[in-house]
């Protein structure tokens, strides 16, 4: 398989599910994404993450490459951080993919209509996770654009 050992900001997970945020972590490794991967636990820490960006507060990581969001989370829901990413000039443009266990097509519309590049159902099968995020880091890390929706979902 080949290795991504890119040279560009880490992947800042948001996910309030530590289990499933350990699995995405093991699915960099075996999919050998070299991106550092960060993790915060809910809607209010990603925001505050950015916010500390956004004011110019020393950080001990890079501006994210790529976020991951969960739309279930506790206190800010992931809509509420699309919202808030894409109301920030700095962040506006910012590459966001949903990962969630939502299959509901009334929020793949609204998380379009917010401005995501994304939407992926998270996977029951750990295998499927590592190819998803494979496709993941070779579209939106390695630049090599949008993955096709039968991409994905092939996965």
């Amino acid at each position: 398989m080949e290795e991504y050992n890119v040279r560009i900001g880490p992947v800042l997970l948001v996910e309030d599910n530590g289990d499933y945020a350990l699995l995405v972590r093991l699915a960099f490794k075996d999919a050998r994404v070299g991106n550092p991967l960060h993790v915060v636990g809910d809607g209010e820490a990603a925001i505050e993450y950015f916010t500390s960006w956004a004011r110019g507060e020393p950080m001990s990581t890079p501006l994210p490459s790529l976020v991951l969001l969960d739309l279930s989370l506790p206190g800010k829901s992931g809509f509420d951080v699309l919202t808030w990413l894409r109301s920030q000039p700095r962040f506006a443009s910012m590459p966001v993919v949903v990962l969630s266990s939502s299959s509901d097509p009334g929020d793949l519309e609204r998380i379009r209509n917010l401005g995501a590049e994304d939407y992926v159902v998270k996977p029951t099968r750990f295998g499927d996770l590592v190819t998803i995020v494979g496709t993941l880091a070779r579209t939106w890390l390695l630049g090599q654009g949008p993955a096709s929706a039968d991409a994905v979902d092939q996965a």
